[in-house]
Parts: C-alpha cells; sequence; structure tokens
C-alpha cells in the first residue's frame, strides 16, 4: 500500500452514482469499500467501470465480494467471485476475503501479492460473539494464509461481549488486526477498537451494511473529538 492512510475509517457504498464519491469526500474518508455482493445484475464491465472511477478520485480502494453464508447480499458463485476479484485488482488496492473461502481463497491472495496489493481475511458471525478460545484458533489459522490484515466482526449481545474482543484486540494489536463488534451493545467498539490497536474501523457512506454500523461523517466527528 504505497499511499498514504490519512484515516483509519473504511467508508463503505453498495450503491455507486454521482453522489458516492461526493459523500465520501465531504464525509472523512480516504478508503473506500466497494461491496460487490451488494449490486444488482453485477457485470464484470460494471464492476471495472466503479473500480475506475473510484481510483480515478483518488481513493485508496478495497474489494468485497461477500459470500451469502458470511453476510453477502446477492448469491454469487466462487468462480465468478474469483474472475471478479482478479480483474477488479487492475484498479483496487486490496481486497477483502472470508477465511471461510476455502475454493478460492489460496489463489487469490496469491494473485493479490504477485500484484503488490493488499488482502484482508476475515471472519464474521452475525449472530454471537464465540468464545475467546475459538476466536484465537480463527487468527491462528488466518495467519497462515499469509494476509496482510486479519478482520474479525461478531455480534454483540451484551456488553461482557464487547469487553471480550477488546480484549482480543489488545492482545494480538501486532498482527494488523481489525475487529468490529457488531449491534447495538457493539457500536461503541467503532470508536474504541481503533485506540485499543483495531487497524481500521467502518462506517457507511449510503446505507449501513452491518448491524450498529455508524455513518462516517459522525465516526469522522468523535475521532476528532477523543482525537
Amino acid at each position: 500500500m504505497k499511499k498514504k492512510i490519512l484515516s483509519k475509517i473504511i467508508g463503505s457504498i453498495s450503491d455507486f452514482n454521482v453522489n458516492s464519491l461526493k459523500r465520501a469526500r465531504t464525509e472523512g474518508v480516504d478508503i473506500v469499500e466497494l461491496r460487490l455482493d451488494e449490486f444488482k445484475n453485477l457485470s464484470l464491465k460494471k464492476a471495472l467501470d466503479i473500480s475506475r472511477r473510484i481510483k480515478a478520485a483518488g481513493f485508496l480502494l478495497i474489494v468485497t465480494i461477500r459470500s451469502v453464508k458470511e453476510g453477502g447480499i446477492n448469491y454469487i458463485p466462487d468462480q465468478k467471485r474469483s474472475e471478479l476479484f482478479k480483474a477488479v485488482l487492475e484498479f483496487a488496492d486490496g481486497i477483502d476475503i472470508e477465511i471461510g473461502s476455502y475454493s478460492i481463497k489460496k489463489s487469490i491472495i496469491e494473485f493479490a501479492h504477485k500484484k503488490n496489493k493488499f488482502v484482508i481475511v476475515s471472519y464474521h458471525n452475525f449472530n454471537l460473539t464465540p468464545p475467546k478460545k475459538f476466536l484465537n484458533s480463527i487468527i491462528n489459522k488466518a495467519i497462515k494464509d499469509k494476509p496482510d490484515f486479519i478482520k474479525l466482526s461478531v455480534k454483540s449481545n451484551t456488553l461482557k461481549d464487547v469487553l471480550l474482543l477488546a480484549e482480543i484486540t489488545l492482545q494480538n494489536c501486532k498482527k494488523n488486526i481489525i475487529t468490529v463488534s457488531m449491534g447495538q451493545y457493539g457500536r461503541i467498539s467503532r470508536l474504541l477498537f481503533p485506540i485499543f490497536g483495531s487497524k481500521f474501523t467502518y462506517a457507511f457512506l449510503d446505507k449501513s451494511h452491518a448491524p450498529g454500523q455508524i455513518k462516517a461523517s459522525i465516526l469522522k466527528n468523535m475521532f476528532e473529538v477523543f482525537g
């Protein structure tokens, strides 16, 4: 990643129009996550065109094509996901692929690294926060994939769940970890976890993409208040 990162906030978009990049710029993000799995009637041409326009506007670009089993909106077969990932890396700075995408993960990571792009290997649980032992096993498993970042995004049903993931963040902050507690209890994690060592946090530009996600402009103001 050669361009200097000015913000810890990744702004997610899933509906690209003339206002998308204006919002990203005015709401204080310099990293855009393009959620291709949320686009209807997605074609390779459309994916390339949107990626090109985001890069031309000067943003760092992360492309995500989330699988349905980990929160993807529209089902995209693994073979097509692989084709899309490899194609958009012409413009993207990095990609986010799930640790459970076993059939395509290895080839995608190798392809991305050959192109000098960064890789986020991610784990999502929209129901609960698994025990500490399980989360540490996910981190250790992800390390074997040799990603640049490891992301844990799990649902917090209690404040104790938030504290558990905060502890995980502190203990693994030197491993380029990204952590998010989803849900209403976990909203504080969007601000708190980057302070504890999470490399990035996620906000939305057009609509919320996960339970408890905060609008980018609001999160930016919160970071300014807390330094």
